[in-house]
C-alpha cells in the first residue's frame, strides 16, 4: 500500500485519464457528484465531457464515512501541521488496513433516500455515472447505486472514481485509474500539508 499526491496538475491528468476511460465505452446523461471530493471530481468530468460535445446534466448528493467530521476538529487540523508526511502516510495506511478488516461483507440492510432533484433527474435519465473521488469499503457507492436502481431499474448505472483503495470493496467501479492499495492525498484532503502544494 502507498500514498500519492494529487493536486495541481497531477489531478488534472487524473481527471483526463479517467474521462477518457469513461468516454472511450460510455455516454451518461447524468452524473452525480458524491460531496465533497466527488462532486470535484465530478464537476472537472463534467468540463472534459462538454468539451468533447457530450451533453450530461449534473446533480450531488453527500453521503460521508462517521470518520470524515472528526477529521475536521481544530485538534486534528493543528495535529496535521505539526506530524511529517511520512507518519501522516503511516496513519492513513493504518486507517486503512483498520476500515479493511472491520468493513462490512455484505450490503447492510438499511437503504438511503435520495434527495428530491437526485430522484428526479434519475427518474428521467438513461445512462447513470456515479463519480466519487475513491472507493474504500464501496458502502457509500453501493448504497447509491441500490436507491438509483430503485427510482430507475432499467437505468444503466456506472461507478467512475480516481482510486479504489481496498482488495474487496461491496461494490467495484467500473471506471478505476488507480488500483487497489493506492491512497491518494487530494487537494481537499484532511492531511493536506502546505507543503505538499
Amino acid at each position: 500500500m502507498k500514498v500519492i499526491t494529487l493536486i495541481d496538475n497531477d489531478f488534472d491528468i487524473a481527471v483526463h485519464r479517467l474521462s477518457d476511460m469513461v468516454m472511450a465505452d460510455f455516454s451518461p446523461d447524468l452524473a452525480v457528484g458524491v460531496l465533497s471530493g466527488g462532486a470535484v471530481v465530478a464537476k472537472a468530468l463534467m468540463e472534459r465531457f462538454e468539451q468533447a460535445g457530450l451533453h450530461c446534466s449534473y446533480t450531488q448528493l453527500r453521503l460521508q464515512r462517521q470518520s470524515t467530521p472528526r477529521k475536521q476538529t481544530p485538534i486534528v487540523a493543528w495535529t496535521i501541521r505539526v506530524l511529517p508526511t511520512m507518519l501522516l502516510d503511516w496513519l492513513r495506511m493504518a486507517e486503512a488496513a483498520w476500515r479493511e478488516l472491520t468493513a462490512p461483507k455484505t450490503m447492510p440492510a438499511d437503504s438511503i433516500s435520495l434527495p428530491d432533484d437526485v430522484a428526479d433527474a434519475a427518474s428521467k435519465s438513461h445512462r447513470i455515472l456515479v463519480v466519487d473521488d475513491a472507493i474504500d469499503t464501496g458502502l457509500t457507492a453501493a448504497r447509491i447505486v441500490a436507491a438509483l436502481k430503485t427510482i430507475n431499474p432499467d437505468a444503466d448505472i456506472r461507478i467512475a472514481v480516481i482510486a479504489s483503495t481496498m482488495k474487496h470493496p461491496l461494490i467495484t467501479a467500473n471506471y478505476c485509474l488507480l488500483p487497489h492499495h493506492v491512497l491518494v492525498r487530494f487537494p481537499w484532503s484532511a492531511d493536506l500539508k502546505p507543503s505538499h502544494k
